[in-house]
């Protein structure tokens, strides 16, 4: 089955939803890890896990050693942590990001002495060579950002520079641009390593880490920097599915699909965390009506352009299962399209590269017989306003997911019409049939009403040019 063709507002739309269902969650795979499972329900009591961080942190900072400032940034995480867990409820669940931070800060700024060097190592190790280099990872400060007022948030503190890797992928797959890769996520992985090794006794830093990893623990700074718009999912689950030195070549994440929230933790897990990322995949799948999402042309594209007015995008069967979506194995591909773009005809290019020339020889995009790809991503409202007449294109997401079988249903709404529209303002209460028409008030009369239910296409099909015209003029109502 082709992909749908979608444009417009359902473009943002889509990435609202995905954005949505990712954030759902993030706040589900928290409520695991970080709680007691066997614990009353309603009350707040802290999982093992987040006790006995708190306990480690005490500990640490019991022993600590190094340069002051590696000393202040532990003694702040420390209080951090004192504020999501006070030994017997959980209070600011946010908190624990920040202390994990914090720690890594600690053993990065010369703490911990020689187990804080073993543990620096292993942090430096995690990070992929290629896409932490400043070349792929490009970002600067927003100017005057203490006077925006603005969170002190990574998404918010950074803009990403023409030239970053991570950036090109956001704007292909939605549903935002971010701060770069997150090095927040290997740090806070290395971090859980050594919280696992000091807590079960064990040198191994490496083992430790997949202890960590089989309790779904690398879900915890994941979760909370989406959550708190430190970074994007994108960013997170690429800084751990890339491959690096100190997994021997190998990564964390034997691989990162953008629609299967599992492949966000290592083959082996927990029940619970293993659980939760998998209803994910069944929030996200329920969502987008199966779908996955690509921009073959965003703002950024067709800012200035004379032609070009709206967004292009691609709703894709069966995400989870196509390699479109897994991102670790498209992040070479990105790279080299970027810069492929960045040189012509010895003449440096400037500005940011183009989604459809990386679409254009990607397998998996299959937009069918109607329209080329070619003139696909040169048409205008206009043109796709035709497709839409055609029935070939949507710039509106639930009626392209009505298309895909998922959406608001019809066979929903109530059967009585007059109390449908009651209870909706007079508006109809639920969208219609793809093919129907989906916005407009309803007549008081019962042969309007009846005639607004007849589709596009079965009006088509009748040959008098009263009956066509009568079609297009229902359909015109949409907008």
């Amino acid at each position: 089955m082709a992909s749908i063709i979608i444009y417009g507002g359902a473009v943002q739309q889509a990435r609202n939803v995905l954005r949505s269902a990712q954030i759902s969650t993030m706040l589900e795979t928290l409520r695991v890890v970080l709680w007691n499972q066997a614990g009353t329900a309603g009350t707040n009591i802290g999982s093992a896990f987040s006790g006995l961080l708190v306990k480690w942190s005490a500990d640490l900072l019991a022993d600590a050693q190094g340069p002051a400032v590696a000393i202040k940034r532990l003694q702040d995480a420390h209080a951090r942590l004192i504020q999501f867990d006070n030994g017997t409820d959980i209070f600011d669940v946010f908190a624990v990001g920040d202390g994990l931070r914090g720690i890594g800060e600690y053993f990065e700024l010369g703490g911990g002495g020689a187990r804080g060097k073993q543990v620096e190592d292993l942090r430096r190790g995690l990070r992929n060579k290629i896409a932490f280099n400043v070349a792929n990872r490009a970002r600067k400060p927003v100017p005057d950002f203490a006077l925006q007022e603005w969170p002190d948030l990574g998404i918010f503190k950074f803009n990403l520079l023409d030239r970053s890797t991570v950036k090109y992928m956001e704007r292909f797959y939605g549903p935002y641009i971010g701060a770069d890769i997150s090095g927040t996520t290997t740090d806070s992985l290395a971090v859980l390593a050594a919280f696992n090794a000091d807590t079960l006794g064990d040198d191994d830093l490496t083992k430790s880490l997949d202890q960590a990893m089989f309790d779904g623990e690398e879900l915890v700074p994941i979760a909370t920097m989406v959550l708190q718009y430190h970074h994007s999912l994108m960013e997170t689950g690429l800084a751990l599915s890339l491959s690096s030195s100190a997994m021997g070549g190998s990564s964390v994440l034997p691989e990162f699909n953008f629609y299967n929230f599992r492949s966000l933790g290592q083959k082996h897990m927990q029940e619970a965390p293993a659980a939760a990322l998998m209803h994910g995949n069944k929030v996200l799948s329920r969502d987008l009506a199966g779908r996955g999402l690509v921009v073959l042309r965003d703002l950024i594209d067709i800012n200035l352009n004379p032609y070009a007015d709206v967004e292009i995008g691609l709703l894709v069967e069966n995400p989870t299962d196509s390699s479109v979506f897994t991102l670790n194995s498209k992040y070479d591909k990105f790279y080299r399209e970027r810069k492929r773009q960045s040189q012509q005809n010895y003449f440096y290019q400037h500005g940011d590269p183009s989604l459809a020339a990386v679409a254009n020889d990607m397998a998996g995009l299959n937009i069918g017989d109607a329209v080329t790809f070619d003139n696909l991503i040169a048409m205008n409202s206009i043109e796709l306003a035709e497709l839409k007449l055609e029935g070939r294109a949507f710039d509106d997401l639930q009626a392209a997911l009505q298309a895909a079988g998922g959406g608001l249903r019809v066979a929903n709404a109530p059967s009585n019409a007059a109390n449908s529209q009651a209870a909706n303002g007079g508006q109809q209460s639920a969208p219609l049939q793809a093919s129907q028409v989906v916005h407009g008030n309803q007549s008081s009369a019962s042969a309007n009403q009846a005639a607004q239910q007849e589709t596009a296409q079965q009006l088509a099909k009748q040959v008098d040019k009263a009956t066509l015209q009568k079609a297009l003029s229902l359909l015109a109502m949409q907008h």
